[in-house]
């Protein structure tokens, strides 16, 4: 194996998440050549893509199509490529995007980490089993006993839920004070995602289309609020809180906002270096996450924090044996991180179990044998690798006309296909983004109104510039 061209989601080609960053250079520390496209778009239903994008990869000439959280355009792999196509969950099935091309072909096989991964996937997508494969994944943060400990609990994550619109959620609120449905919605657990999604599915999409929220948005602001009460519990124990900007939305928690670091973590060396200074590494998961776990889980079993986090039935499958202190409230993670935090010597003998496991059973080379044997192919050349990252600004139309009017830089393309509007925007999302701003008829009138002088101005700049030029 030497070409492998892999898409998922990251913010761009400068901010590549710890473990894609990871996965990558392992690939082509293996001697592969890899085609990376950084895809800016969490959710990429309906969208098309560029031809010239196309293009690119047909040029690459891949023998290994890899797609995480199946994060790429609509468009089918399996039709216009022979080579074997695999997708890894690093997520929930619900985020995957354009979940019909996996439905309608049979030459896609699907990995995933969590052992109730596959009845998930197979309730959404249904898809035989024999397509879906159990691989636990790795990390590839290492210990360095040499870092200075300078933080007593390190938290690096997203503040879920931020971006739902809070107008909608208040409607819902006072309009379905007294609806049961809306109260199971509200109070749903991450055992119930899926089978509320599927059985009360019809009753629950209706309830939440009148609102303009879908289900993930619910699931999302439910997890944020999750992370926002466990942090705020231990915050006051020396805690370091790493991400967005987001985190300063959470404008009612002050605690939280002293803690926060101001920094967007991302990149592989930026994980490995705060956790290794950390006497406790803390997860918060995902409400979709149950039985499986989030990746910063083996990053932080294999630097030198220790790792705690609410409980997960996989830590029993691929860790037994390792006291990992789990919690199931915030209470009861203030508590363990009092413990750990008076207790060094039994917060070393954790962090040596955890370093132990990740170095003998989840390292790259572990996960690579194992897709080697199920996809046929060979992941390890005895050569050097090289790799080149696109993103979708790379693919751009080229502006008809482009000038620069009093500092103002303008620029006009020429309009797409109909077809691609149509697909690219759906109507939910174009009200969703304009809701707020036309249902307040006073900021439109005075948006005109302020937009009249400009174009004023600017017309007797031309009329003046011209009379000079005439001269």
């Amino acid at each position: 194996m030497s070409r492998i061209f892999v898409s998922a989601f990251c913010q761009n080609k400068n901010k590549i998440t710890c473990f894609l960053d990871g996965f990558i250079d392992e690939l082509k520390n293996f001697g592969n050549d890899v085609l990376f496209f950084a895809s800016d778009y969490a959710l990429m239903d309906g969208l098309q893509a560029h031809a010239s994008l196309i293009k690119t990869i047909k040029d690459f000439n891949p023998q290994l199509i890899i797609l995480f959280n199946n994060n790429f355009y609509d468009y089918d792999f399996a039709n216009n490529f022979t080579c074997p196509i695999a997708v890894l969950e690093i997520d929930s099935v619900l985020f995957f995007s354009n979940k019909h091309l996996l439905k309608r072909n049979n030459r896609t096989h699907l990995f995933v980490q969590a052992s109730d991964s596959i009845k998930n996937i197979q309730d959404v997508l249904s898809i035989p089993s024999k397509r879906i494969h159990t691989v636990p994944l790795f990390t590839t943060i290492k210990a360095n006993q040499a870092a200075p400990t300078t933080t007593n609990i390190s938290f690096i994550g997203n503040l879920f839920g931020f971006h739902v619109n809070h107008n909608n959620l208040e409607e819902m609120y006072l309009k379905g004070t007294n609806n049961s449905l809306m109260q199971k919605i509200l109070s749903i657990s991450g055992n119930e995602i899926f089978s509320l999604n599927n059985a009360d599915g019809e009753l629950i999409t209706n309830l939440l289309n009148r609102h303009h929220l879908s289900i993930n948005d619910i699931i999302g602001y439910l997890s944020g609020a999750k992370r926002i009460k466990t942090l705020s519990a231990i915050s006051d124990l020396g805690l370091n809180l790493y991400g967005p900007q987001e985190w300063l939305k959470a404008k009612y928690f002050q605690d939280l906002i002293l803690c926060y670091r101001g920094n967007d973590i991302i990149s592989r060396d930026d994980n490995q270096r705060i956790y290794n200074e950390s006497k406790i590494g803390l997860s918060i998961s995902h409400m979709q996450a149950v039985k499986g776990f989030p990746l910063r889980v083996m990053d932080i079993m294999a630097s030198n924090a220790c790792l705690v986090s609410d409980y997960h039935g996989d830590f029993d499958v691929y860790f037994p044996g390792v006291q990992i202190p789990t919690y199931s409230s915030p209470y009861e993670a203030r508590d363990l991180c009092q413990k750990l935090l008076k207790d060094e010597s039994y917060r070393r003998s954790i962090v040596k179990q955890c370093n132990q496991i990740i170095n003998e059973k989840y390292r790259f080379d572990n996960y690579r044998k194992k897709l080697e044997q199920i996809l046929d192919v060979g992941l390890k050349e005895n050569k050097e690798g090289s790799l080149k990252i696109i993103q979708r600004r790379d693919f751009r139309q080229k502006p008809l006309f482009r000038c620069n009017i009093m500092g103002v830089k303008i620029q006009i393309k020429s309009r797409p296909p109909k077809k691609q509007i149509s697909r690219r925007l759906s109507h939910r999302r174009i009200y969703h983004d304009f809701q707020e701003f036309f249902n307040n008829t006073k900021i439109y009138i005075l948006y005109i109104l302020s937009i009249i002088p400009l174009i004023k101005l600017l017309l007797r700049r031309y009329i003046f510039s011209f009379r000079q030029y005439k001269k």
